[in-house]
């Protein structure tokens, strides 16, 4: 994606229906894109000039006509804010019309008829990056707020799309500059620059020690950024995949009296409690010669791992309760875990005794199911009971920062061992231009294609 100064259009709200649809159009020319089909009243015979007649940052009801055939698109609201007080830093129109992907993709038709194009995935982000209005991080924040699937990466994406993480970075940007301005006077001048190694120093221990605390940042919020993750684990046909098909209220995962029928990984989404979490049914854990089947239980480990929570769920009939095999994964697994005893509804047969376990459930009856998500809510409420950090780095800047410590460490090692001022600002500068990468003061075109590109076209 290259940046250009066209006039720019797309449907910003989700395809599907919905009570309202809203339709972004940005660039140097955008009111008189819009204007020859905005009209203020049904039987006007004449267009809205917007630049002229509208004031800015005001909602004005109206209608998209076609005027080439005389019709009605759709009744609408719309807003003009003129540059430099927009989104994209240019002249912007929204309008907010019915969520119909009819009339919404018949009026971008025709703006895109009257100059202008449609436009490309994070574009308009992308032009609020490069007009100057936010930086790369805050960029990036956008779409982490658009995709966040749990309240808490909701709030740490809009601290950082607010610029509490850039405030950091720029911190400790404006202390390296300094300390770099320094070591060149001392390299330019060195009669008139006291020696300082020490000070030098322990300037760049305190940037360290900053890094270091966004990188724990980093480690504490990977938790909160993600779905609570719930493994089901047991031996074959103790109801596993019956316990995903109740939580979820439908027929996710294929049920048969047949041992081994789970062979991969099924998992499904639930809001439990008020809260999202994903449920994954895993493969019967027993000795087999089947290779399938064994591939899809050694998955079972790899889903185990992942998870923050592992269900063992065991028969109520005690010939085929708990296998050694199960005994000894529960005894192994680190995570947070309880039993789980299924199919209750078959303790009124005098044969089958009720054994222990931390919950007894029916997934046929729906017995327990309420008190076990209640359960599952509290151990998940537990988990983030601890304070969410204000501001936490993404992926991309944990690289980075891994990188400009390096070099500082490298740096500071330098300063205590005498080594030349110029040979130090080389790792200086290096280390620097990574912090610059973070904030986009350095990017190159693949850089901000891969970011943008997953965005979606109208954001």
């Amino acid at each position: 994606m290259t940046f250009s100064s066209d006039t720019i259009a797309a449907v910003a709200t989700p395809p599907g229906i919905g009570g309202i649809g809203v339709l972004r159009v940005s660039g140097e020319n955008a009111f008189q894109v819009v204007s020859p089909f905005f009209f203020q009243k049904r039987d006007a015979q004449k267009a809205v000039d917007l630049e002229k007649e509208l004031k800015a940052r005001q909602v004005v009801h109206g209608y998209i006509k076609d005027p080439i055939h005389a019709k009605i698109v759709d009744e609408v609201l719309l807003i003009k804010m003129p540059a430099p007080n927009s989104y994209t830093c240019e002249n912007i129109v929204e309008i907010q019309a019915h969520g119909s992907s009819m009339g919404l993709y018949g009026i971008l038709e025709l703006l895109l008829s009257n100059g202008c194009r449609l436009a490309e995935a994070g574009e308009f982000t992308k032009r609020a990056f490069l007009n100057g209005r936010i930086d790369l991080s805050q960029a990036e924040a956008v779409q982490e707020l658009i995709s966040a699937q749990t309240m808490e990466s909701a709030a740490l994406a809009s601290s950082q799309m607010v610029g509490v993480l850039s405030d950091q970075i720029r911190s400790l940007r404006q202390t390296l500059l300094s300390l770099c301005a320094k070591m060149e006077a001392e390299i330019d001048f060195p009669e008139d620059v006291a020696e300082k190694e020490e000070t030098d120093s322990h300037i760049l221990q305190a940037v360290e020690r900053k890094i270091q605390e966004l990188l724990t940042a980093y480690e504490e919020a990977k938790s909160w950024r993600q779905e609570f993750q719930i493994a089901l684990v047991g031996a074959p046909n103790v109801g596993k995949s019956s316990l995903l098909n109740a939580l979820l209220k439908t027929q996710k995962a294929i049920v048969t009296d047949i041992p081994g029928t789970t062979r991969d990984a099924i998992e499904g989404n639930i809001w439990m409690q008020g809260t999202p979490m994903t449920i994954v049914d895993t493969a019967g854990i027993r000795t087999t010669k089947d290779v399938i089947e064994g591939l899809g239980i050694a998955k079972t480990m790899d889903v185990i791992e992942k998870s923050d929570l592992v269900l063992f769920v065991t028969d109520v009939d005690p010939v085929k309760e708990k296998t050694k095999e199960i005994h000894d994964l529960f005894s192994k697994t680190m995570k947070e875990k309880f039993w789980v005893q299924n199919k209750s509804d078959l303790l009124e047969s005098s044969s089958i005794k009720k054994t222990s376990a931390s919950f007894l459930i029916s997934a046929k009856t729906g017995e327990g199911l309420s008190q076990l998500q209640k359960k599952i809510a509290a151990i998940r409420e537990k988990r983030f009971s601890t304070v969410r950090p204000s501001m936490a780095p993404g992926l991309r800047h944990k690289a980075l920062l891994e990188d400009a410590n390096e070099r500082f460490k490298a740096a500071r090692h330098q300063l205590q061992e005498n080594i030349p001022r110029d040979v130090v600002l080389l790792d200086l500068r290096l280390g620097m231009e990574s912090i610059d990468r973070i904030l986009g003061l350095s990017y190159d075109a693949d850089l901000l294609n891969e970011i943008f590109s997953q965005f979606c076209i109208g954001k």
